[in-house]
């Protein structure tokens, strides 16, 4: 899916060097994706004193991620605190782990609307907010 994001202009994403694999016994094989990096999960921010501040500074990026997805016809289908990263000295967040994410072809069809109304839910939800932050 990453090579689809990337050939279609989806920014909200991490770049990706490789998907590699190793054996490490005979019945057990270890898989590696190799990825930039994208900043500290939300996940991992939760409980530090300036969790409110970040949120608040980088709202925008954060629906800039998601709309990068929605804008070339994707839906994540899985935003959660793990799954949204943030850097915050580069001013970018993030969005991994697209085990759920679909292209669809018709933009216009009620599927990809209510995907999209799913993926605009699950972002304001991270990010504790009940506006939409997409058209931020």
């Amino acid at each position: 899916m990453y090579k689809e994001l990337v050939r279609d202009g989806v920014d909200g994403i991490v770049k990706v060097y490789g998907f590699f694999s190793a054996k490490i016994r005979a019945d057990e094989e270890c898989y590696i994706l190799l990825m930039e990096g994208g900043g500290m999960p939300l996940s991992a921010r939760l409980n530090r004193a300036n969790f409110k501040s970040h949120l608040r500074t980088q709202r925008a990026t954060c629906g800039a991620a998601v709309a990068s997805f929605n804008q070339k016809g994707f839906v994540h289908g899985n935003i959660t605190y793990d799954h949204l990263l943030l850097d915050v000295k580069a001013k970018k967040a993030s969005l991994i782990s697209l085990s759920k994410c679909i292209q669809h072809h018709d933009t216009s069809g009620d599927a990809f609307r209510s995907q999209k109304d799913e993926d605009e839910q699950q972002i304001r939800s991270c990010l504790g907010e009940s506006k939409n932050v997409l058209s931020a």
